[in-house]
């Protein structure tokens, strides 16, 4: 079986890579394409990155991605209001959608945030959050 010069890495890429919003025809992934995943939403610092991230109009912001879905995660041993609290936050004021399981997120992901307060729920989400074969930050 031969293989067609169209199967060449550089045509690879371009099948995978997401297609341009700026109406050029080509194939390429900007950072402003980029949409991220959060993993553990029982901590402030969820909200601060989301308007970070997803607030224009923030004189700190950062352009170039936006939160778009969360997997709250959480802990027992963190305190029920801590753990709602936020998740509650990133729904109302930036209407972050959130997934039951860290899987669920996978397909409307670039990369993924791994926030959870708790440091021992880390190692477990990690694992689950490779599968996704995205870019992972922890």
């Amino acid at each position: 079986m031969s293989r067609k010069p169209a199967d060449s890495v550089q045509n690879a890429s371009a099948r995978n890579a997401a297609p341009s919003h700026r109406g050029n025809g080509g194939f390429h992934l900007s950072a402003s394409d980029l949409k991220l995943g959060i993993i553990g939403a029982d901590t402030s610092h969820v909200v601060e990155f989301t308007k970070l991230l997803n607030k224009a109009s923030d004189p700190e912001h950062v352009p170039g991605a936006r939160v778009v879905i969360a997997f709250a995660g959480g802990s027992p041993d963190i305190s029920r209001t801590r753990i709602d609290g936020f998740p509650q936050e990133l729904q109302n004021t930036w209407h972050i959608q959130f997934v039951k399981q860290i899987q669920d997120l996978c397909p409307m992901v670039d990369g993924i945030l791994i926030e959870s307060i708790d440091g021992r729920a880390h190692l477990d989400q990690f694992r689950q959050a490779v599968a996704c074969g995205k870019p992972i930050r922890a």
